[in-house]
């Protein structure tokens, strides 16, 4: 079995032994079906993917039929859940964006989304319930989206193409930040930022952090991504000068890349809009 192979069935057997739990973790499944569910020989392949899982503290089993989530086990396979309904968020979104012309007055059937996506009309309407308490799109109707702003927003700050289904990418709601950011303690973990003039560039800070500190990075991580958060606030403190813009738009270009790199892009793009657009007003 290849290595990339091996790796997707890891998380097929994680994120379904998950789903089977349906939450009540004192329980074991039946291994059988869990290997039925996700289309591996029970005595073969299940027994590759699942020996790992077991030395690792992941999984356990009272017999090898029966298997189940061990505490430490739980987070990664929420990890895997999250990050894949999060890249079929983004697929939907993406395919709203381009349905609707990305006019949000036109109205986009459920007829032609669901195809488009290739997904069930049960998934897409999982999906854009989501959507719509992003404030990505409305959802008027049980047939038919119409995708907002923000949504725009969301997909034009990428930059790129989102990622298909099935693919790693982690999934946040995104919440109203209340205020300014605060310099020193009492913020996000002590980071040091430096309020603007602009209550919006401030709350798109303080989302930012917030979002980080949220995730379930590894911890060197998180830090490399609040790193990159303090040098765009104090790039925003600078005085207007010839090449700052540029300066921002690169911070900020870097900063996309870093987000897609620890799956936070979706979630964190209304954000960075709304940065550069300060930069944009500021230095016009």
């Amino acid at each position: 079995m290849d290595l990339r192979r091996q790796k997707k069935l890891r998380e097929d057997y994680l994120a379904t032994l998950w789903e089977m739990h349906a939450g009540n973790y004192g329980a074991d499944v039946d291994n059988k079906e869990l290997c039925r569910r996700i289309g591996i020989d029970y005595d073969t392949e299940g027994t590759i993917i699942a020996q790992p899982l077991y030395g690792e503290e992941l999984i356990k089993w009272t017999s090898f039929e029966r298997v189940f989530l061990l505490p430490k086990g739980r987070p990664e396979a929420e990890r895997i859940v999250e990050q894949r309904y999060a890249a079929k968020e983004t697929l939907v979104l993406k395919k709203i964006y381009e349905l609707s012309g990305q006019n949000t007055t036109k109205i986009v059937g459920f007829h032609e989304l669901v195809p488009a996506t290739g997904m069930t009309d049960r998934e897409v309407s999982g999906v854009c319930k989501g959507l719509e308490e992003q404030g990505f799109i409305e959802w008027p109707g049980g047939d038919y989206v119409n995708i907002t702003s923000a949504g725009i927003h969301a997909i034009e700050s990428l930059g790129q193409p989102p990622p298909k289904a099935g693919g790693d990418t982690y999934h946040m709601k995104i919440g109203t930040v209340h205020g300014a950011v605060q310099q020193g303690s009492g913020n996000v973990q002590n980071v040091n930022i430096t309020v603007t003039n602009n209550p919006e560039f401030d709350q798109a800070i303080a989302g930012l952090l917030q979002l980080i500190q949220a995730s379930r990075s590894p911890d060197d991580e998180i830090e490399e991504l609040k790193d990159e958060v303090v040098k765009l606030n104090r790039l925003a403190l600078s005085e207007p000068k010839p090449g700052l813009l540029e300066k921002a738009k690169a911070r900020i270009d870097l900063m996309k890349v870093s987000f897609e790199g620890a799956k936070l892009l979706v979630q964190a793009a209304p954000y960075l809009h709304t940065a550069w657009e300060y930069f944009k007003a500021k230095h016009s």
